[in-house]
């Protein structure tokens, strides 16, 4: 059995810059700035939101914060579209208990496919406009660049609660991953 203590590890110590919840309760995803995020958790550390243990394999795995999800600052909330989801089967995992990785896997193969699809999420984009003459002449006007790093999250029941769940601690006890 791997480790048995929660280790402070969750929304408030990513170094990411958009977090993107997915629920396949309604096949939706939640996308909103890490920061904000994090804001939220702030509140509940000063009692705005419930505070919740997970349950796996016996033992606590996880704590965070429950909180509502218009409470999010600036959050978007995109339907999947329906080949992605159906792509994705999440129906092999979605009544097994302990199945985290594959959970975790399907919600990032889902965020993957929409980000290939032009405008379904949106991430900042910096454009530049080049002032170099000789750069100009040889056709380059503007330059994009984009780093923009996320953390998906599988949140099965998002849609029906209302609600994602911030999480600050977790363990690995079973060395899955």
């Amino acid at each position: 059995m791997g480790a048995r203590v929660l280790v402070n590890y969750g929304i408030q110590n990513e170094n990411t810059d958009l977090r993107i919840h997915v629920s396949v309760s309604n096949k939706t995803i939640y996308v909103f700035r890490t920061s904000s995020g994090k804001k939220e958790v702030e509140k509940g550390l000063s009692g705005a939101y419930p505070f919740r243990s997970v349950n796996s394999y016996g033992q606590r795995t996880a704590e965070g914060y429950i909180v509502p999800i218009p409470s999010i600052e600036g959050i978007s909330i995109i339907e999947i579209p329906q080949d992605i989801f159906e792509n994705a089967h999440f129906e092999e995992v979605i009544d097994k208990k302990n199945k985290e990785k594959e959970k975790g896997d399907k919600a990032v193969f889902v965020v993957v496919e929409m980000l290939k699809r032009d405008g379904l999420i949106n991430i900042q984009l910096v454009p530049e406009k080049i002032t170099d003459t000789d750069l100009q002449i040889s056709g380059l006007d503007i330059l994009v660049k984009t780093s923009c790093r996320i953390q998906v999250k599988c949140d099965l029941r998002a849609g029906i609660t209302g609600n994602l769940f911030l999480q600050t601690a977790e363990i690995n006890p079973m060395r899955l991953y």
